[in-house]
């Protein structure tokens, strides 16, 4: 799992300093966020600036790749990811620039939904990743598949809730989530 963030008010200090010499209590919180989901994750500068310098930190989080198999359902452990979805949910709090990769979006639906839902079940049963700009074109030390290439991404994923609820949800990569369209297969009725 990838993110990519500015904590708040560190923008002009990423230019100038290593993530190591930035004196942020946001960074020290986000770390600690960071920690709490993935005890040995790392931190690196990336650029996003296709034409001026635009430096972000990207945090690897190595321990959480996927949480969802396409088709595959969960109906054990669910409140565990559901606190990660909270963690990283924390962190948009604490920065004032945020990216998330694919399996972030996931953790942060999955956390959307609890909201709305008691989760007894779920299963991701379709997905699509809508890439608004891929920067490998621009970038060329980057491969088009990176995460690092594609920030600007929309995620569209259609959940299965509890065995009868049918969700899709588009989560943007800066995390804006919007229901598409819900329905109960319970009450479902033909036009």
């Amino acid at each position: 799992m990838e993110i990519i963030f500015i904590p708040k008010n560190s923008s002009e200090d990423l230019m100038n300093y290593t993530i190591d010499e930035i004196n942020s209590e946001f960074l020290k919180d986000i770390k600690a966020d960071l920690k709490n989901i993935d005890s040995s994750f790392k931190l690196k500068e990336v650029n996003l600036g296709t034409g001026a310098d635009w430096v972000l930190i990207m945090a690897i989080l190595n321990g959480i790749t996927t949480i969802f198999l396409l088709g595959e359902k969960i109906d054990k452990g669910i409140d565990g990811w559901v606190k990660i979805g909270k963690r990283i949910k924390s962190l948009f709090s604490k920065t004032d620039t945020i990216y998330l990769d694919k399996a972030a979006a996931q953790l942060l639906a999955l956390q959307y939904l609890a909201e709305k839902h008691v989760l007894k079940s779920i299963s991701l049963e379709k997905e699509l990743t809508e890439e608004i700009i891929n920067l490998s074109t621009m970038l060329r030390d980057r491969k088009p598949e990176d995460f690092i290439s594609k920030p600007y991404s929309i995620y569209y994923l259609t959940f299965y809730i509890n065995d009868h609820i049918n969700t899709m949800l588009s989560v943007r990569s800066d995390g804006e989530i919007k229901e598409l369209y819900s329905y109960d297969n319970n009450f479902w009725h033909p036009f």
